[in-house]
C-alpha cells in the first residue's frame, strides 16, 4: 500500500525508498573527476532508476466514495477455510511484502488488507479510516513446497520491524493455530532484540484492502 503521513510519522521502509531515490539522483550526477555534483529532481531520479516515471495513483483515488466510508469496499474475509496453510502478517507498508511473497516459491496467493484491531468497537476499516488496524497481508501457501517456518523467517527477511511505526505500520505475526504459535514463538526468540518488535497475536478479523492496493507495486512500477 502507499505510505501516507500519520500522526506517528512515516514508516521506515517508506523513508528508505525516498532516501534511495534522492541518493540515486545525486550519485547519477556526481563527477568523480571534478569532485562536484548537481541535484536533480525526484521525478528525474525515478526516470533514471526505472527507465520511466512510475504512474502514481492520485490522492483523489483514496477513500472518497460513500461506499468506502460504509466499508463495502473492504469485505471481511474472516477465518480462512484452511488455517494451517494460511499465514497472516503485519509488515509496515504492505506493498513491498506482497511483491516479495508473490515471488516466493510455494506461495499460492496473497491479499493485502487490514487486521490486528484490539478494539471490539472497531470495524469496517478503510485506508482513510483505518482506526487501530494494521496494514496486513494474508498468504496462502503449499506446505509441500514452503513451510510456515520458512514464511516466518521471510517475515523478518522482507522487512525491518520498527517500534516507532504506529498502529497502521506496526509489525505482528497473527497465528491461526497452536502449531503456528509454537513456530512463531521459536522464531521470535531466535531473533533477539529484533524479535521483541514483532509481537505474536491471535488472528482476528481480516478485511481485504481496496482493489487499488492489491499488487500495488505491479500497478505503479511494473516490478
Amino acid at each position: 500500500m502507499t505510505a501516507k503521513k500519520q500522526k506517528q510519522g512515516y514508516h521506515p521502509s517508506f523513508l528508505r525508498r525516498r532516501v534511495f531515490f534522492v541518493t540515486a539522483g545525486i550519485l547519477a550526477n556526481t563527477s568523480t573527476t571534478a569532485f562536484s555534483f548537481s541535484m536533480i529532481s525526484a521525478d528525474e531520479s525515478l526516470r533514471n532508476h526505472f527507465g520511466r516515471r512510475p504512474t502514481f495513483l492520485s490522492d483523489a483515488t483514496y477513500g472518497t466514495t460513500s461506499e468506502e466510508r460504509k466499508g463495502t469496499i473492504c469485505p471481511l474475509l474472516g477465518r480462512p477455510e484452511h488455517p494451517e496453510t494460511t499465514a497472516d502478517f503485519a509488515m509496515g507498508d504492505s506493498g513491498p511484502p506482497q511483491r516479495d511473497f508473490d515471488r516466493t516459491p510455494g506461495v499460492l496467493s496473497t491479499v493485502v488488507g487490514y487486521a490486528g484491531s484490539s478494539d471490539p468497537t472497531s470495524c469496517n476499516p478503510t485506508y482513510r479510516n483505518i482506526q487501530d488496524y494494521a496494514e496486513s497481508i494474508r498468504v496462502t501457501f503449499d506446505p509441500a513446497i514452503v513451510s510456515y517456518d520458512d514464511l516466518v523467517n521471510a517475515f523478518f527477511a522482507y522487512h525491518d520491524p520498527s517500534p516507532w511505526a504506529g498502529s497502521q505500520y506496526r509489525s505482528a505475526i497473527f497465528v491461526h493455530t497452536a502449531e503456528q504459535r509454537a513456530i512463531a514463538t521459536a522464531a521470535v526468540s531466535s531473533k533477539g532484540a529484533l524479535g521483541k518488535m514483532a509481537p505474536i497475536e491471535e488472528a482476528r478479523d481480516f478485511y481485504k484492502g481496496e482493489e487499488y492496493h492489491q499488487k500495488y507495486l505491479d500497478k505503479m512500477m511494473g516490478l
